[in-house]
């Protein structure tokens, strides 16, 4: 929905105004608050492009929220993460049937169905919670370890590279001073 929305609406958008800038000319006001709204959109149209969310693999990756799997069949969102997978080469075409059936099997798992609901957004892991779910159980090996575990490892491909440009970032800082 939110890539589909055109921002660049002005019914949209703050009216300049209901802009408060404090004590300055009208001329300077309008001024400073067109260049502002002009300022916003273009953050935003930057934020759309440079979106994950854009990609379709992103998007239906939410099969994988342990919140929604509790309340929704995902199963169509599993079969199109399987379906990019097959395209990029990840996955083989002969695997997606047994796949799909485990990923189904799982969602009706009452033990792991109870561990979905005790998921805590903010003190739990996804990574954590299926490694744990999911290690013991034979039956679905290869569904976490050809499917699951590759998806949640995407969102963490560049953590350590981004943790280092600010690290990097922060001592160039201090050394200048």
């Amino acid at each position: 929905k939110m890539l589909k929305h055109d921002h660049t609406k002005s019914e949209d958008q703050c009216s300049p105004a209901e802009i408060d800038v404090g004590l300055i000319s009208e001329r300077d006001k309008l001024q400073f608050k067109m260049t502002t709204r002009e300022a916003v959109v273009t953050i935003i149209s930057a934020l759309k492009e440079k979106s994950p969310i854009k990609y379709p693999i992103v998007r239906h990756c939410m099969c994988f929220n342990p919140r929604r799997i509790v309340k929704y069949d995902e199963l169509n969102h599993f079969k199109n993460v399987v379906n990019a997978l097959v395209y990029a080469g990840r996955l083989v075409e002969g695997d997606c049937d047994s796949l799909c059936t485990q990923y189904s099997e799982m969602n009706r798992d009452m033990e792991i169905e109870q561990q979905c609901k005790e998921f805590d957004v903010a003190k739990d892991h996804a990574d954590t919670l299926y490694y744990n779910m999911l290690q013991d159980k034979e039956q679905y090996q290869s569904l976490y370890e050809k499917v699951i575990k590759p998806i949640l490892l995407l969102s963490h491909g560049q953590a350590q590279v981004e943790r280092g440009f600010s690290v990097n970032s922060s001592v160039s800082v201090t050394n200048m001073s």
